[in-house]
């Protein structure tokens, strides 16, 4: 059983074992109701469904959270509003995360929640004469100034033999415009995940192909709030964990949400995201002049929060 105190109310939660060895997560009111608390959710789209379906199975409102989404375009917009208060906790990758480190904000990731393996693809014009990943050679090709985006790139044309130097590579503000710049001609291809690869390929329907690769590195999405919030209202974020254990939960019972592409939604920290995010950091520093020392990313991850109502699921040396 496990208790969490807020103000003057404890409640409790129990795991429950049902059939099958799965734990149900039941909320017990022990003295009086709980008072209803919101929590602000920055994220990106393509995990928005997600979130979304468990606010209508009110998996969070079992917790006493009155949870409401703000959807973004990139983790890295989700990071800015958690920086400016617009949200309490967001949900960003690898890259944005690294980016955080470097510029010292007060980050500090609670939980990863999602693996991809084949998140980022290319999306390119056939009536370019674009039929196979080395025909992007002195082609178009354009990436969103986003590093996740842009590590992934670098990483798959390496798989051909290829570095962006030899391609027209163009670096643009905004992932949101990159659908259209392909649909006017303005680029022959570009990087990106969904929804914008599939917008493109709507747009361009025959004309469009698009390539992939499960071979490189994953990408893994992290719930992150800032040290106040780990230290002043430990008890909301406790909540919210537990509601994204029953998702998992839920989803494991066949009553979840399937997510797109190669991807795996799990609760937990383990080693794998360190050396994810050390991976990318080397990377991003060896491209910045002078270049910077690697940030100890131990020091933006709070693994007492998780470790504190599931301790099995933190298999993080820390």
């Amino acid at each position: 059983m496990i208790r969490l105190a807020h103000k003057n109310v404890w409640f409790a939660l129990l795991a429950v074992v049902v059939a099958g060895g799965i734990f149900v997560l039941v909320s017990l009111p022990s003295v009086g109701q709980p008072v209803v608390e919101p929590l602000r959710v920055g994220l990106a789209g393509n995990l928005y469904p997600l979130l979304e379906e468990a606010i209508g199975k009110k998996i969070f409102s079992k917790v006493f959270l009155d949870v409401t989404l703000h959807k973004h375009s990139t983790g890295t917009q989700s990071l800015v509003a958690l920086d400016k208060g617009e949200v309490d906790v967001a949900i960003a990758g690898i890259g944005p995360l690294v980016q955080t480190a470097f510029d010292q904000k007060d980050t500090r990731i609670l939980t990863s929640v999602v693996t991809y393996t084949d998140l980022y693809m290319i999306v390119a014009r056939r009536d370019r004469g674009i039929h196979h990943p080395t025909d992007l050679k002195q082609h178009k090709l354009a990436v969103a100034y986003n590093a996740t985006m842009r590590y992934f790139l670098e990483n798959y044309l390496l798989e051909f033999g290829m570095t962006p130097q030899d391609t027209l590579l163009q670096v643009v503000p905004n992932v949101d415009s990159l659908p259209d710049m392909l649909a006017r001609g303005e680029i022959d291809a570009f990087c990106a995940r969904d929804p914008f690869v599939s917008q493109a390929v709507e747009k361009l329907g025959e004309q469009a192909v698009v390539f992939k690769s499960q071979g490189l590195p994953s990408n893994t999405l992290n719930l992150t709030t800032n040290s106040q919030w780990v230290s002043q209202r430990p008890d909301l974020l406790r909540r919210f964990l537990l509601g994204l254990i029953q998702l998992e939960v839920s989803g494991e019972q066949g009553q979840g949400v399937v997510l797109p592409g190669f991807a795996q939604y799990h609760v937990g920290l383990n080693q794998e995201l360190v050396i994810q995010l050390e991976n990318h950091a080397r990377w991003q520093a060896a491209k910045t002049t002078p270049r910077p020392t690697i940030p100890n990313f131990m020091s933006h991850i709070a693994p007492s929060i998780l470790h504190g109502i599931a301790p099995e699921r933190v298999t993080l040396i820390h």
